[in-house]
């Protein structure tokens, strides 16, 4: 085992309108909220000072599932006034595949997007979405947010058409620290092309000792 640098980058893609095919009232209250809070909440939008932890997991994955190779990654990241400042680690940073903390506002997005039948009406709802027709680097998935405040809690990707790969899916966990949204962990899975066959891979990174400065 040997350490890494990751770089988490916790900007959200994608400022365009919410889409004005939403004909349903109550989905375009959840989706116009939820794009609000998510823009709000950015913390490198605000400009707050902060730091956090960054733990990341690669594993190679061959035949019947099992690990072929594994290696991890650590670093303390500082940001102030919406960029990074400084970071200490211990690195090693081109032996491994780095994770991606980057993810599309889909509430700014041109999908559509529906409500699924089991919804009970509890504390989180999930809201699907996906575009007409499907493009390169363009993920359908799931976003679930809470009722009440609408703050973004997990989002699920994936990537039905992905350059150079042939699968490709990130799940986001999210955590509300003072109000502001931070990644709490990711975890990618997905396949390369290599000369004879896929490289099937899994990255987790978890995110900890998240400090504000006030």
């Amino acid at each position: 085992m040997f350490f890494t640098v990751i770089f988490c980058q916790l900007t959200i893609m994608g400022e365009s309108g919410v889409d004005s095919k939403i004909t349903d009232p109550v989905m375009e209250y959840y989706v116009n909220r939820s794009k609000t809070v998510l823009e709000s909440g950015d913390p490198l939008k605000r400009g707050i000072s902060f730091s956090y932890e960054a733990v990341s997991v690669y594993e190679k994955i061959g035949r019947k599932g099992r690990v072929e190779f594994s290696d991890s990654s650590r670093a303390v990241y500082y940001f102030s006034f919406g960029k990074l400042d400084s970071l200490v680690s211990d690195s090693n940073y081109s032996e491994i595949r780095q994770p991606t903390f980057d993810y599309p506002n889909i509430f700014a997005g041109d999908y559509n997007f529906n409500f699924y039948p089991n919804d009970t009406g509890g504390e989180y709802l999930a809201i699907g979405f996906e575009p007409d027709s499907v493009k390169n680097n363009e993920p359908v998935g799931i976003a679930i947010i809470n009722r009440s405040n609408q703050f973004l809690t997990w989002l699920y990707l994936h990537y039905p058409l992905v350059s150079n790969q042939k699968k490709l899916s990130r799940t986001y966990r999210f955590n509300n620290v003072d109000g502001f949204r931070f990644c709490g962990s990711i975890k990618e899975v997905g396949a390369i092309y290599s000369v004879f066959s896929l490289d099937y891979y899994s990255l987790e990174t978890r995110i900890s000792n998240i400090q504000i400065q006030k």
